[in-house]
């Protein structure tokens, strides 16, 4: 067995070696040709952008880093130097002894060993003074009356027009009763049929971009209020947020109120459960709850209440993680400026914005990296 399947192994190698009929056998020449080529394409695929205390740094690197980037400001210059400081954060791993995983990128060993010497919890001492200022700042995030988001489906009868009679609003809203029935009927099917949202729901944020019900139950409702639409019925889609009015303590706060029957509706509703349609002050509703938030009464006025108050603590982690993040980013910043960065403008060419090279050229040419 073995002999015949060395046998094998060698008419393999043979018919490869021959090639295709026809075809001449490779010559040493041609075959390192090849290689040189290959190579030559990897190369440019992902040249060495810049040297960065010596050390190569790849445009793959770079390449990862602008995707985490995306949309923020000088997106490809804050992707370029922390590139570059992923080499120095490494190097500086070995200085004391933090070895780098064989499974991680250089970017996620760098990444880890910041994120274990600054975790959000060492060295992160708040005053409660600097609680307080945080606390006022987002006061509406921590401090306001019950609200819900809504897909409020309503009737348009009066159309751009400020006003119209009663008599022309009864006859509009007689002609869409049975068009709108249909529709919360067509929606409490399909909506039956997804899966269940579960406890959760009660929980979510009050935006509708946090909604567990955006990308299932929203579409639907688009589709056939556009069918509507496209029929020539008066109706509008509205998706907002409001909150309940004349609650003691928030007399005086502004916040945004909804129409006196959609928050009737939805005080008992269920989280994607469609309600309608029914009358409010103006329009005709089909309404779906998205979601709900629950009365949130901020933190006591007392000067102890920083202490293991729920919102306090949120806070102070919040703060924590951003001191946290902050003081990684200074350590890439110290390493960056005290390093030699060579960049090559031929390998960025095309890759990075002629803005961003010349910014890169001009931050070299200072002697610093950022």
């Amino acid at each position: 067995m073995r002999a015949k399947a060395a046998a094998g192994v060698a008419l393999t190698l043979a018919v490869a070696a021959c090639g295709r009929r026809g075809e001449a056998p490779a010559s040493p020449a041609a075959a390192g040709a090849t290689q040189k080529a290959q190579a030559t394409a990897e190369k440019s695929a992902d040249p060495v952008v810049a040297q960065v205390d010596g050390q190569p740094l790849h445009w793959s690197a770079v390449q990862r880093h602008l995707e985490a980037f995306k949309g923020q400001e000088q997106a490809e210059l804050q992707a370029a130097l922390t590139a570059a400081s992923d080499l120095l954060v490494v190097r500086e791993m070995a200085v004391v002894g933090a070895a780098a995983q064989p499974t991680e990128t250089t970017a996620q060993s760098a990444e880890r060993f910041l994120a274990e010497v600054w975790d959000g919890k060492r060295g992160c001492a708040l005053t409660e003074a600097e609680v307080r200022l945080a606390y006022m700042q987002n006061l509406a995030n921590f401090k306001h009356p019950p609200g819900w988001t809504v897909w409020d489906l309503q009737s348009a009868c009066c159309g751009d027009q400020h006003e119209c009679s009663l008599m022309e609003q009864e006859r509009c809203r007689g002609e869409l009763r049975p068009h709108l029935k249909e529709l919360a009927e067509t929606l409490r099917k399909d909506y039956s049929q997804l899966a269940s949202i579960g406890p959760a729901a009660d929980a979510t944020e009050l935006t509708l971009d946090a909604s567990p019900l955006k990308a299932r139950h929203l579409p639907r409702m688009e589709e056939l209020a556009a069918d509507l639409q496209a029929s020539g019925k008066p109706v509008r889609l509205l998706r907002y947020s409001f909150w309940q009015q004349g609650l003691a303590g928030f007399e005086q706060a502004r916040f945004r109120r909804g129409d006196p029957s959609v928050e009737k509706a939805v005080q008992q509703a269920k989280i994607g459960e469609v309600l309608g349609p029914y009358d409010g002050d103006d329009a005709l509703h089909v309404t779906v709850l998205a979601a709900r938030q629950p009365l949130a009464l901020g933190l006591p006025k007392g000067p102890t209440a920083t202490d293991d108050h729920p919102v306090a603590l949120q806070l102070r982690g919040k703060l924590c993680l951003e001191a946290a993040a902050g003081e990684r980013q200074q350590y890439r910043n110290k390493l960056v400026q005290g390093a030699s960065i060579q960049w090559q403008a031929e390998a960025l060419k095309g890759r990075l914005s002629p803005e961003t090279a010349g910014r890169l050229a001009a931050l070299a040419s200072k002697g610093i990296g950022r």
